[in-house]
């Protein structure tokens, strides 16, 4: 199957999506674990000018609470590192839930991968920290993950 992960149409070939005209393309095998990979869109990867790069209009949206990082654009990447017990798991999951409730981010998903969606340690955080988002979509496996993407319609992953 193909995604187009720019808008989450679904295809059974490589083709240029209908919906928002981004061609789509395989994501290798590894990152997937599928023989037919879910596709990422094909943005040019040219290199670019500084002109080219100051003139693009790029939406950009505060997240309330993490002034830290500014206004964010769509497509971003943040590493959280740190020991163990050190609060990535709540720092993520705060900033999770507030991206979801942002105005055009839309529904996003948090892979509890390490301490799985049927925890008390999940369950207790959620409710220390008050996370209550409709938009939140919480899931503990790459596969569960891949199908919110696509049947979710969900755009932010952590």
């Amino acid at each position: 199957m193909w995604v187009c992960l720019d808008c989450n149409r679904s295809y059974s070939d490589h083709c240029k999506c209908e919906k928002c005209g981004v061609s789509v393309v395989n994501i290798p095998l590894f990152l997937c674990g599928n023989t037919q990979c879910i596709a990422t869109s094909n943005k040019s990867t040219k290199w670019k000018r500084p002109s080219d790069i100051r003139s693009k209009k790029i939406r950009r949206e505060e997240i309330p609470g993490f002034d830290v990082f500014g206004a964010l654009p769509k497509h971003v990447r943040i590493l959280i590192y740190g020991k163990y017990g050190s609060g990535k798991s709540t720092f993520v999951l705060k900033f999770i839930n507030e991206v979801s409730k942002s105005s055009w981010r839309g529904k996003a998903i948090y892979v509890s991968a390490e301490e799985g969606v049927e925890s008390a340690t999940l369950q207790q955080k959620l409710e220390q920290q008050k996370i209550d988002s409709a938009n939140l979509i919480i899931v503990d496996n790459i596969d569960d993950m891949w199908e919110a993407v696509r049947d979710e319609d969900a755009h932010n992953v952590v």
